[in-house]
């Protein structure tokens, strides 16, 4: 008897443990063996305002290197992403990298895009001064 009320009282505290070790201090994995070889992300915050959270992706990735978030003479924010160490050959002509970012609680992942379109310019998304997204997408010259 004295031995299940033991076993239950352990397995009762077990979770309780587990919450509050995550909860002192939200950058721990709450199940560190998940996380082995994984890196965190800190959010993004920009004008006080939370614009992405944080998130945990992969130290290394094959074929790819991580391209750390950063901002530009402009004051646009760049989430981090993966860029491919080669260059996608396509026989319509040249391709260009379109990163991939951290939305809706899910890793999207980047595409290839024609280099050049006529009469047009590329432009990644980025996050304004504000915290505005704005999408990638062709705008016209």
């Amino acid at each position: 008897m004295k031995i299940s009320v033991l076993m239950i009282s352990a397995f009762i505290l077990a979770p309780g443990v587990l919450k509050a070790s995550a909860a002192a201090d939200p950058h721990l994995p709450p199940h560190p063996h998940r996380f082995r070889g994984m890196v965190r992300e800190q959010p993004l915050v920009i004008a006080g305002r939370r614009v992405m959270p944080g998130f945990w992706r992969s130290a290394e990735r094959v074929g790819y290197h991580w391209v750390e978030r950063h901002q530009d003479e402009f004051g646009r924010w760049f989430p981090g992403y993966w860029q491919p160490l080669e260059e996608y050959r396509h026989p319509d002509g040249p391709m260009a990298w379109v990163p991939g970012r951290w939305a809706h609680g899910r890793w999207m992942r980047g595409w290839w895009r024609p280099e050049r379109k006529p009469g047009m310019t590329w432009e990644n998304g980025f996050f304004d001064e504000r915290g505005r997204w704005h999408p990638p997408g062709w705008r016209e010259n």
